[in-house]
């Protein structure tokens, strides 16, 4: 029986993995560009999570003509990936020049789909549903007008 356990939690993980991944190109591709800054932290996180450079690659390089991927934010069977998706999602958003208000919406559906309300990360950012603490000042897109956080 313990075989079993393992086995369902190395199925488990490995859907995470895939989940994070997927999740991570939708995010990227929300604002309709795949900037250089994405592109390393995806291809980074992807090969952390065991895919090969060339697939994180193809998968980054084609994810704006990729009619087919579930734009679902993702359900995480271990709740910190879901916090570690979160955590690569704030550091792409922050290297962007605007906060895209599609970036920020995905976000928040992943941390609701997750039941993550609030946490802290290592530099004790706090998570609200506004995120503004997370941005200093930067400005974050609403439609045409933007807003100074």
């Amino acid at each position: 029986m313990k075989n079993m356990e393992n086995i369902t939690d190395t199925i488990k993980h490995t859907l995470d993995n895939s989940n994070l991944l997927r999740a991570l190109l939708i995010l990227i591709m929300q604002d309709k560009n795949v900037w250089d800054h994405e592109a390393r932290i995806f291809i980074r996180e992807g090969m952390a999570l065991g895919y090969e450079k060339e697939f994180c690659e193809n998968a980054i390089n084609n994810i704006l003509r990729n009619a087919y991927v579930n734009l679902n934010p993702p359900v995480f069977y271990f709740k910190e990936n879901a916090i570690k998706l979160l955590l690569t999602g704030f550091r792409i958003m922050k290297e962007d020049l605007r906060v895209h208000p599609k970036k920020m919406k995905f976000l928040e559906l992943i941390a609701a789909a997750n039941n993550i309300v609030r946490f802290e990360d290592t530099n004790n950012l706090k998570m609200s549903s506004d995120m503004a603490v997370l941005f200093n000042g930067r400005p974050v897109e609403k439609g045409n007008e933007q807003t100074e956080y």
